[in-house]
């Protein structure tokens, strides 16, 4: 599987219970992404099903690729967890890999907000906004521009790399 920063992963594992006339009970899957997020792993499990003798059932887990991340494979850890009706575990492990491919440049807006949320002509107001470098490149000349005709706001600022790396930008806008 292949992703983006900012992705969301979706998983979808289909469990058999091969046992003959054994119920499963309390199965549970957990997946480790490793090392994704700043050398953290990211883990998510599954509610707890049940599972009939010779019937299966799906199990649907997502999550978000982080926007900050090497272009790289990741490990992901898969394990499935259940008891049979005389309590005895059974599990099963595997590994799968997923790729994740930066644009060349790309940079987001993570965030943005204003204040005060009125605005009024005699006031100064604030506007605050998380503007992030997910691509592979270093970005040189990038702008902002902040129009609102009505208003009579007409800002621009220019930005350097340095400015953009996951930093918030509060510019006053008069």
């Amino acid at each position: 599987k292949e992703a983006k920063p900012g992705d969301t992963v979706k998983f979808t594992l289909t469990i058999q219970n091969n046992l003959k006339d054994i119920d499963m009970k309390d199965v549970e899957v957990t997946i480790d992404i490793l090392d994704i997020d700043d050398g953290d792993d990211i883990s998510i499990d599954s509610n707890q099903i049940d599972i009939d003798a010779d019937e299966d059932e799906k199990f649907d887990l997502d999550f978000d690729v982080p926007t900050i991340l090497d272009d790289r494979t990741y490990e992901i850890m898969v394990h499935v967890e259940g008891e049979d009706e005389d309590d005895e575990v059974h599990e099963v492990d595997w590994t799968v890999y997923l790729k994740v491919e930066k644009d060349k440049h790309e940079v987001i807006i993570d965030r943005a907000s204003i204040s005060p949320r009125s605005l009024t002509c005699f006031r100064t107001t604030s506007f605050e906004t998380a503007i992030v470098n997910i691509g592979e490149k270093d970005e040189d000349n990038l702008r902002l521009e902040v129009k609102n005709s009505d208003l009579g706001i007409d800002y621009e600022r220019e930005f350097l790399e340095k400015d953009i790396l996951c930093k918030s930008i509060l510019t006053r806008i008069k």
